[in-house]
């Protein structure tokens, strides 16, 4: 007897595999109003806002005034978004602050301040882990004037930033006394976007994500980000 066998195909790996890439539920699921634990739902008061081990408050700034971890301060002083126009430098101040959304897991802000005719919003959100994020836009009453420059500055305790790491590995360890320029390509041969960087010490510190440099002109994109070591303040 002559037995003739065709070869069966297994789909069940391909049938496996269109489900996940259809699925929605994993997409469902982040959707969903919850906290994991240990974590805590996000709390937010009078210009301020807290989440488990965290704190951050504002004041008389756009940004926060002052960002505790585990009860210690990160800030030395107020973050500043400073804008310089006709060679003057301004410090954009905190005018209208506003909660806009209130959930378990997130918290949507809204900020907004004026200064030599311009006006800055600041839409933001804060998640139950601690990460804020901040959209910043602006809308001069001066038709066609020209903004010297907009600058973001971060002033750090400097007792507690002795480290840095960004998302290139060469360009972490300890802080020195000169300053460190960073650069938006960490390898210009590999187009690796150093879109996040971290200062801080052993135990605790604050990371900066960022997304692109759309609607921002830095001098040059070989430090797009400075950090200027100080004997108290490492801005």
């Amino acid at each position: 007897m002559l037995l003739l066998m065709a070869p069966v195909k297994d789909t069940r790996a391909e049938d496996h595999a269109q489900t996940w890439l259809t699925s929605t539920r994993y997409d469902d699921y982040g959707k969903q109003d919850r906290v994991p634990k240990p974590w805590t739902p996000v709390s937010a008061g009078d210009r301020e806002v807290s989440v488990w081990g965290r704190r951050m408050r504002w004041k008389d700034s756009l940004l926060p005034a002052s960002l505790t971890s585990v009860g210690t301060e990160l800030l030395k002083a107020p973050m500043r978004l400073v804008v310089s126009v006709a060679g003057k430098e301004h410090a954009v101040p905190l005018d209208k602050f506003r909660v806009v959304d209130q959930q378990r897991h997130r918290v949507t802000l809204s900020a907004e301040g004026e200064v030599a005719g311009l006006w800055v919003t600041a839409d933001m959100w804060v998640e139950y882990d601690g990460f804020l994020w901040v959209t910043l836009a602006t809308e001069d009453s001066v038709a066609r004037r020209k903004v010297d420059s907009l600058r973001v500055l971060v002033p750090l305790d400097a007792k507690q930033t002795t480290l840095y790491q960004t998302f290139s590995r060469p360009r972490t360890g300890w802080i020195g006394k000169e300053p460190i320029q960073l650069p938006w390509l960490a390898k210009p041969s590999e187009t690796i976007v150093d879109f996040y960087h971290w200062f801080g010490d052993e135990d605790k510190g604050l990371g900066f994500p960022y997304t692109s440099l759309a609607h921002w002109a830095p001098e040059s994109e070989q430090n797009f980000c400075t950090l200027s070591p100080g004997k108290d303040v490492t801005t």
